[in-house]
């Protein structure tokens, strides 16, 4: 007989309207749970996935429940007043052996993007840096990986390693992926 497998348990920290969670649930067969601050978005996500549990709300004083096989946060880490409150809550909501994905801006790179748009309306912004991220991660998780998408940032030093000039002189010394390793690395 075929062994049965159980669906993991995955936690969307900041799921906004649902798209990550419902792709979690679809191509992984998760049982996926989203929060996120927005009630509106929340609502979108409830009506998109209907098959999935959200909850709007801080997470830190929801109340919910693990453990979690996996918890993903993309692009989130950067707009919670308290980073280190979230993070220790997410290594009690994990399972032993569990997974955090944490993905968020390169700082260095952000704050040099002329298309970074003005500070919303009762938002918060701030994009810690990745030797930040080590420190609060280092509490309570082991970093078993750390990339970084080729930054696109259009300013400062930014400006001159993105220009045409520049990188198509480095691609011809040093070649395609060597070039976009380097960028990785800003």
């Amino acid at each position: 007989g075929r062994m049965a497998v159980r669906a993991p348990k995955v936690l969307e920290l900041g799921c906004g309207t649902g798209w990550l969670s419902g792709a979690l649930s679809e191509r992984c067969g998760a049982r996926v749970t989203g929060v996120d601050l927005s009630e509106e978005a929340v609502e979108q996500a409830r009506r998109t996935f209907p098959h999935l549990e959200f909850h709007a709300g801080d997470a830190l004083t929801l109340g919910l429940e693990g453990p979690f096989d996996a918890i993903v946060s993309a692009d989130v880490l950067a707009h919670i007043p308290n980073q280190q409150a979230v993070i220790d809550l997410m290594a009690r909501l994990l399972r032993p052996g569990g997974t955090f994905v944490l993905m968020t801006q390169n700082s260095f790179v952000w704050l040099r993007s002329s298309y970074l748009m003005e500070r919303g309306k009762g938002q918060y912004r701030d994009w810690p840096s990745l030797s930040r991220i080590r420190s609060m991660l280092a509490r309570e998780f082991r970093i078993v990986h750390v990339s970084s998408l080729a930054p696109g940032g259009d300013q400062g030093i930014l400006r001159l390693a993105h220009s045409p000039y520049v990188s198509g002189v480095l691609r011809r010394i040093i070649g395609t992926q060597r070039l976009t390793a380097l960028k990785e690395r800003i």
